[in-house]
């Protein structure tokens, strides 16, 4: 289950609220469980890349969330096509 969080933004950025001049944009985020299953990996392999810095995270107290979108960026920049196969004329 991913839950949503607000964070504030400087003015000028995308938002999707304006309150009083503070404008906060919804971000929605993965525990590392989640992390896990979507990646299809395990839990200790999501702590290690995050211990890493290899997969970008938020860290509240003891507690760490992974974007969803920094999820979708990670398959992306890590993706390797198949490569074509070479004089396999048959």
């Amino acid at each position: 289950m991913y839950f949503s969080c607000y964070t504030y933004i400087h003015s000028g950025l995308h938002n999707n609220i304006h309150t009083g001049g503070i404008k906060m944009e919804q971000i929605d985020m993965m525990t590392i469980p989640e992390s896990a299953e979507t990646l299809r990996v395990s839990e200790v392999t999501i702590r290690k890349w995050v211990r890493e810095r290899r997969l970008p995270h938020l860290k509240l107290g003891s507690r760490v969330f992974v974007k969803q979108e920094d999820i979708v960026d990670f398959i992306k920049k890590n993706y390797h096509p198949a490569r074509k196969e070479r004089g396999n004329n048959v």
